[in-house]
């Protein structure tokens, strides 16, 4: 979905990522390697929550300890992010991905197989600005239940 995206909005950003069918570890690399004051290759890293904005792009590495077959997840900023309002550190962003386990007020079909849609997720932040897990049910889910992992936001241009 992530490249399909950006083949159309945001072409040599989709061209850094590499040749073929990339997965969230490929988007991932080009992330974190990308500077965050300048563009390369059609990316720059965003480092702060505060500075994240609709359209932005997140990733993250699948934990070491996890027996799933992906790399990791991709998806787009729909919203800006805001601040939880009970948990310190831990930002609610309203995103878009493809996924058969709904997130917080998702817009696919309950029952259904998923697929690209949209829904609220959590990602926790250290005082530096790195991400370092993800809370997939948005709000409702504690802190004490993310999953720890490393997430990089990026943003791209054609």
């Amino acid at each position: 979905m992530a490249a399909w995206v950006l083949r159309r909005a945001a072409p040599t950003a989709r061209a850094a990522v590499g040749p073929g069918r990339p997965v969230a570890r490929d988007f991932h690399h080009i992330i974190a390697r990308s500077p965050t004051t300048e563009w390369r290759h059609g990316w720059m890293r965003v480092d702060r929550p505060e500075s994240l904005r609709p359209g932005d792009v997140f990733a993250w590495l699948k934990p070491p300890h996890w027996k799933r077959p992906n790399t990791g997840h991709v998806g787009f900023l729909v919203s800006a992010a805001r601040p939880h309002p009970e948990y310190a550190g831990v930002w609610l962003m309203k995103i878009a991905d493809a996924t058969s386990i709904p997130h917080q007020g998702d817009s696919r079909d309950k029952d259904g197989e998923g697929g690209y849609g949209t829904g609220v997720i959590a990602f926790q932040f250290e005082p530096d600005g790195q991400a370092v897990g993800y809370g997939w049910y948005g709000a409702r889910q504690p802190p004490k239940s993310f999953v720890p992992t490393r997430v990089v936001f990026g943003r791209v241009r054609r």
